[in-house]
């Protein structure tokens, strides 16, 4: 048992890509979400309710997560990517 444990705790996640940028965490839209209402994304494998502060998303829009509020995640739109194609932060 404890050397799953030991084995488990030594993966560490990356959080940078192959060029250096910071990884950003996508959810995809099921239910539509808007300012005052909530609706739900589909993030890592999960449905998880979600709420946005500026803009409205309809289902199958692609969302980050900004962050966690207890079970709801706070998401805003994907920035823009620069010329050359990468997303910076």
């Amino acid at each position: 048992m404890w050397r799953r444990l030991i084995a488990f705790s030594r993966k560490r996640p990356q959080w940078v890509d192959e060029v250096g940028f910071p990884k950003l965490d996508e959810a995809m839209v099921v239910q539509e979400i808007a300012p005052q209402r909530r609706g739900r994304v589909k993030f890592n494998g999960c449905i998880w309710y979600a709420i946005t502060e500026q803009q409205c998303f309809g289902p199958n829009q692609r969302v980050q997560v900004l962050y966690r509020q207890g079970n709801t995640l706070v998401v805003g739109p994907l920035p823009e990517p620069d010329r050359k194609g990468r997303i910076r932060p």
